[in-house]
């Protein structure tokens, strides 16, 4: 046996022992684990309601306390005009490769409450999962990083330097984000992102996301008269806010497609490759699981589209919600003085969330009726994601996923949106890893939100295996984006 062949034998052993200690540790402490996310889980930080301002930011003193008990010794919370930054490191070798973890502690409100089987803030482990709003979306997520770190810090130690950067209103378009990372641009300087908030394909499939969708947010106000007014005395003479915001809100979209008629909605969107096309209808995906998660019949939208290029290759524009007149029991025969609807538009590639917000915008004020006055604000956007592949990042969280699961993973695209991705991307220089180990079947946003502890355990054994093979990317290796 010659000395190189000795070397990578003893390095092979060296793997195997470090991978065993690991999944040990994992499997001897995975309740303990998940008895803390659940106590995370328990705390209500819905970043989008004032009453959960305080609860929020004790969300964010949990996660940092977590974060200095095993053993980041520098950690704070950064505060921004909005909800607070939870920003904790570990290590200062500059001959490691420096890995910033970013996740948020911020949840969906729980509404409808009725359609939860236990309470969303009362963390109930059934069928072997985790119930809790912010389950997997995104505290269990965060949590399996935190996990990894115990974990690698019981067996031997974390062989990278460790940034946690964690924000408390990605649910509500991280409009402070910026701030945070701003103030502490210097500090995160670091090699590689790590955001875990994707989904997989199914429990034992694994996925890197490739490509993110932005998004942009609006309010569409439409104002009648200056009070409610008695329907039997002034219905058919006075315009109906209710009435015109209908009017409005169907002009967006055709009925038959789904496609948005706002004028320039779709300017600078290139089509499609055949190459892109062909690698979309590769990802493996279950149409009936979705119909029957979804709990719908048929799917809809532009034929001319796959349903995976609908979810992830095209925009959308969305009513989200709407609100106008009497909502109470019985019946109130008024017209109302204001009627108003919540709009969102996801974005792909070329499209600027601002100039496609302003559009949707003076294009829902140009439709104003006689009678009525119609605002449209835009509130907030994000970018959409392109996340680089030929970096070695992504081959070495490849290679990690498939020791764990067994089975290559897919390189797919997601619907949805994660604004400090780009941000990450662009204000730092590094390429942004998107792994995530959550299905939709787990009620991202929605009632009955889970978190199943098997891929938790899986998710904490991936993150281990990464950052062992982030430690062994040569320094001329570590790519820029």
């Amino acid at each position: 046996m010659t000395g190189v062949e000795g070397q990578d034998g003893s390095r092979t052993l060296q793997e195997r022992s470090w991978k065993l200690e690991i999944d040990a540790y994992v499997e001897a402490h995975h309740e303990e684990m998940f008895q803390d996310l659940a106590a995370w889980c328990a705390i209500p930080t819905v970043s989008s309601q004032s009453e959960h301002r305080d609860d929020v930011r004790r969300g964010a003193q949990f996660a940092l306390d977590a974060l200095r008990a095993r053993g980041c010794g520098h950690g704070e919370l950064v505060e921004t005009t909005g909800h607070p930054v939870v920003h904790a490191r570990f290590g200062e070798d500059p001959a490691r490769p420096t890995v910033l973890v970013y996740g948020h502690y911020d949840v969906q409100p729980e509404d409808p409450v009725d359609e939860w089987t236990s309470p969303p803030f009362v963390p109930t482990l059934r069928n072997s999962a985790l119930y809790a709003r912010g389950a997997v979306d995104d505290k269990g997520q965060v949590w399996a990083h935190l996990a990894a770190f115990e974990s690698l810090m019981a067996s031997g130690g974390c062989p990278v330097n460790l940034i946690f950067f964690l924000e408390g209103e990605e649910e509500i378009g991280s409009p402070h984000f910026h701030e945070a990372v701003a103030a502490r641009k210097n500090e995160l300087q670091c090699d590689v992102a790590v955001i875990s908030d994707t989904t997989m394909t199914d429990p034992d499939h694994p996925a890197i996301c490739t490509h993110l969708r932005g998004i942009v947010a609006l309010e569409c106000h439409v104002t009648g008269p200056s009070a409610d007014l008695h329907s039997g005395e002034f219905g058919g003479i006075v315009a109906n806010p209710a009435e015109a915001l209908a009017r409005i809100l169907a002009a967006l979209k055709d009925p038959d497609t789904g496609h948005v008629l706002v004028p320039g909605f779709y300017d600078d969107i290139p089509p499609l490759t055949e190459r892109e096309r062909h690698a979309l209808a590769e990802v493996p995906f279950d149409e009936e699981a979705m119909r029957e998660h979804a709990g719908v019949d048929t799917f809809v939208g532009d034929p001319q589209y796959s349903l995976v290029e609908r979810l992830w290759a095209q925009p959308t524009l969305e009513i989200n919600g709407v609100t106008a007149g009497y909502q109470g029991e019985g019946s109130k025969t008024i017209i109302p003085k204001h009627a108003s609807a919540k709009i969102t538009c996801r974005l792909v590639p070329n499209q600027d969330p601002m100039t496609i917000g302003r559009r949707v915008a003076d294009f829902c004020e140009s439709l104003a009726p006689e009678g009525v006055r119609v605002k449209a604000t835009v509130q907030s956007g994000g970018n959409p994601v392109v996340a680089p592949l030929d970096s070695p990042y992504v081959q070495a969280t490849a290679d990690a996923l498939e020791d764990v699961y067994h089975a290559k993973p897919s390189f797919i695209r997601e619907g949805g949106s994660i604004p400090p991705a780009d941000l990450l991307q662009t204000a730092l220089g590094i390429p942004v890893i998107l792994v995530g180990f959550g299905i939709q079947e787990e009620n991202y946003h929605a009632p009955n939100e889970h978190f199943h502890e098997t891929s938790f355990m899986q998710a904490v054994r991936v993150i281990a295996r990464m950052m062992h093979a982030f430690s062994t990317i040569p320094r001329t290796e570590r790519s820029k984006p």
